[in-house]
């Protein structure tokens, strides 16, 4: 019942960086704070995302910053039919959607995000 540690929880960039610190390995990701944007170099293509010169490859995982925010993005190259998945809390028996034609990420619209490879499963998600 510790409510600072709790509070952790709830900032991913928090989060990542005490997993980091204590050498528990993270999936390779990069930051886009709000307040950074208008001074931010952005570069999203078909087949990755570049942030002041850190790029990541499509397929990327776009996650708001807050922890209690579950509204998670996974963003595809058209190499593999483009398009993104939304996931959210289960709403009856879906958690998540697929939008074949929408293969922007949402850097623009004034949000914190954390933008991060996406780890291939090999079928065990």
């Amino acid at each position: 019942n510790d409510l600072h540690k709790q509070e952790l929880l709830f900032d991913r960039r928090r989060f990542y960086s005490v997993l980091e610190d204590n050498g528990i390995p993270v999936p390779n990701y990069m930051v886009l704070n709000a307040e950074d944007i208008p001074k931010s170099i952005i570069d999203e293509q078909e087949d990755y995302m570049e942030i002041n010169g850190r790029r990541i490859a499509k397929p990327l995982v776009e996650k708001p910053v807050s922890g209690e925010d579950h509204n998670i993005y996974i963003y595809y190259p058209r190499s593999l039919g483009g398009g993104s998945k939304r996931l959210f809390r289960k709403v009856g028996d879906r958690s998540a959607q697929y939008h074949k034609d929408e293969h922007t990420t949402r850097c623009h619209d004034g949000g914190s995000y954390i933008y991060e490879e996406l780890l291939q499963t090999e079928g065990t998600d």
